[in-house]
């Protein structure tokens, strides 16, 4: 599927997949954050985490929308903060 949709061979995606077991023993933590649903879906850039989408699976579009919007230049950083 994600072939089919253009996501698999980008060149800023990272496809990991559970090593398991599942059950009790199931992963609980990958690079250094909780993971608490699989499948989960977090988008990155230059390090730093943009989304993280902890449940469930995520449709091809919203996933190929926050690819596109993980590029863009916005940044929070430097804003006022909203007490």
């Amino acid at each position: 599927m994600l072939k089919k949709f253009d996501i698999a061979d980008q060149p800023n995606v990272a496809i990991l997949a559970d090593p398991g077991p599942r059950g009790k023993d199931h992963i609980k933590e990958f690079a250094d954050l909780p993971l608490s649903w699989i499948p989960t879906t977090w988008v990155y850039k230059e390090g730093e985490l943009r989304y993280a989408l902890n449940y469930g699976e995520v449709r091809f579009p919203i996933l190929q929308q926050l690819l596109s919007d993980s590029q863009s230049e916005w940044s929070h950083k430097g804003e006022a903060q909203i007490e």
